[in-house]
């Protein structure tokens, strides 16, 4: 988005409507102030509201409500995701890692939340589109606050929704899911950094829904 978009925004973020006299910096050009002005209104994000009075519409409200306090741009945020923790009498579903920063390693299933989805629908979603599998419902363990560390440079951060399914019932056959038993699973060397504490803060939390946790990283060489 060009500067002079972002400008326009952040004024109008911060009253109601204005006029174009009060949109439009001294420094600027009519003719490019307006052709950005222009853009906006054609890309549904700002409206005239009466002759020479512009404020923003709800598409654009919604755009600037996930955007810094200050101005309009976006500011680098924890990511929003979902942990599904699939379960039988005596083994885990877990899955393998395909991208970095923990790529070969098996954790839940897991995924981002998508704008306008609850935690619960996006935890389903996950498990069908890695498993092929829709799990009916699910219970809420934990909302876990996890920052990775490596090297004293943050890796990750990520608020998670963790969801536990039991499948015990459905019989299911998971190809794309790695069995773990439940008794070994401390023993298994490709584990994500964050899969055991989660486990072991969720069999300890003594009814407590949050977790906080920092953890540092040092990849298997």
């Amino acid at each position: 988005m060009h500067i002079y978009q972002k400008n326009i925004l952040d004024k109008l973020r911060g009253a109601p409507t204005l006029r174009y006299s009060q949109l439009q910096p001294s420094e600027v050009e009519s003719s490019h102030f307006k052709y950005h002005l222009d853009q906006l209104i054609k890309d549904g994000l700002v409206e005239q509201k009466t002759r020479g009075v512009y404020g923003m519409t709800v598409r654009g409200m919604s755009m600037v409500d996930r955007l810094s306090v200050d101005k309009a741009n976006p500011r680098l945020a924890p990511k929003v995701i979902t942990y599904s923790l699939l379960y039988d009498k005596n083994n885990y579903y877990l899955k393998r890692k395909s991208k970095q920063p923990y790529q070969g390693l098996v954790n839940m299933i897991g995924g981002k939340v998508h704008i306008g989805e609850s935690t619960l629908d996006a935890a389903r979603r996950e498990v069908f589109e890695k498993t092929a599998y829709l799990p009916t419902d699910g219970s809420l363990k934990s909302i876990a606050e996890i920052r990775i560390l490596q090297k004293d440079v943050l890796l990750s951060h990520a608020i998670a929704y963790v969801y536990s399914f039991d499948i015990s019932e459905f019989r299911l056959s998971l190809p794309d899911c790695l069995q773990v038993p439940i008794n070994e699973i401390e023993g298994h060397p490709d584990l994500a950094p964050d899969f055991l504490p989660i486990i072991k803060e969720l069999k300890s939390a003594k009814g407590n829904p949050f977790i906080s946790l920092n953890i540092n990283y040092e990849p298997h060489v």
